[in-house]
């Protein structure tokens, strides 16, 4: 880094000091630890979930950040407003929410910070969370399209946001436009520990939303995608192919989303956004049953009968086409016995 780039950013980190300690008063570092010291006696709350899949496991929670990484185009302004459709849905129950579910019984709001839209297409975006919802509007949501707002301003606006009222969670929809440089690291590391650190003061969660570097199916932009890697509770991951976005996560404190299991989803025409898609698991389990109970059938129609004994079945399932052994043959019977599909 050049002498006036690094003086620069020594200004904009004083500059957020500054913004900081006039919220929180400065205290000596004695004090400072003596408030984090550990203490088997004082657990925090345990109830800090905040998103789940489906299935139940938890995938974020308060206290704490997290990425959302992808290439462009791939779906991560899809998944957005699955989450924030979530945290302000009546009915919840109702709606396609990507395959996630929020906790959020106190009905506390949700900041989307948006860097990265221009106004209609950051209309078109809230417009989307409201449909996907089942609401008209909503008090819950309060959305900012930032756009054009320099470094300093956006952390700014961040400050005055997260102290104006308790959010359920944040999302920055575009945290490379909140550095000055995503590849220092000097800047980068300051950021993501300031942000962890807004995300323990306010009892919320802090959301970051990044590109890939364009040339990896993986690799984050920059050190700060990096920094967040290794800092974030949760690393979703959006990976885009044939039209269909599947959302997993291999790096987190927590449980990994497998691809396998991870939510799905694709872009309806006639929806006029994103709607989910089943997971591979049970796209892959559909077709085999699809195939057992075409073999069955043409196994009974090849010996003409209604009713066979195993042994029938066995020899009538060899010639079905693509049956080439006994062992595959018996194979089908008892997979098409446990599924109901034969009694």
């Amino acid at each position: 880094m050049n002498e006036s780039n690094s003086n620069a950013l020594a200004k904009w980190m004083g500059d957020i000091t500054s913004m900081t300690e006039t919220i929180v008063p400065p205290v000596d570092i004695a004090t400072r630890l003596a408030l984090v010291r550990f203490d088997i006696h004082t657990p925090p709350p345990l109830a800090t979930a905040i998103f789940q899949l489906n299935n139940g496991t938890t995938t974020h929670s308060r206290g704490n950040i997290s990425a959302i990484t992808a290439q462009a185009k791939a779906g991560k302004s899809a998944l957005i407003a699955g989450l924030t459709a979530a945290t302000i849905a009546p009915q919840p129950e109702k709606c396609d929410l990507l395959g996630f579910q929020a906790i959020n019984p106190e009905r506390l709001p949700v900041l989307l910070l948006d860097t990265e839209h221009s106004p209609e297409h950051h209309w078109r975006l809230c417009d989307r969370i409201f449909r996907r919802a089942g609401v008209g509007e909503s008090e819950l949501l309060h959305a900012y399209q930032l756009a054009g707002f320099g470094v300093k301003d956006l952390n700014a606006a961040l400050d005055h946001l997260l102290d104006e009222r308790k959010w359920f969670a944040v999302f920055l929809d575009g945290t490379g436009d909140f550095v000055a440089d995503v590849n220092d690291p000097e800047e980068c590391n300051f950021f993501v520990s300031r942000l962890h650190r807004l995300a323990i003061k306010h009892d919320s969660h802090l959301f970051n939303v990044l590109h890939l570097n364009p040339s990896s199916d993986f690799k984050s932009r920059g050190h700060l995608g990096s920094q967040l890697e290794r800092k974030a509770e949760t690393n979703l991951r959006i990976e885009k192919k044939d039209g269909v976005s599947l959302v997993y996560a291999d790096k987190n404190r927590g449980a990994d989303i497998p691809k396998d299991t991870g939510p799905r989803f694709l872009w309806s025409n006639e929806a006029g956004m994103h709607v989910s898609a089943d997971s591979i698991d049970n796209d892959k389990r559909s077709a085999t049953l699809d195939k057992l109970r075409e073999q069955c059938s043409e196994a009974f129609r090849t010996a003409n009968k209604t009713a066979l004994h195993w042994s029938e079945l066995v020899e009538a399932l060899l010639r079905v086409p693509g049956v080439k052994s006994k062992r595959t043959a018996e194979r089908i019977h008892t997979d098409a016995k446990e599924n109901d599909i034969i009694h």
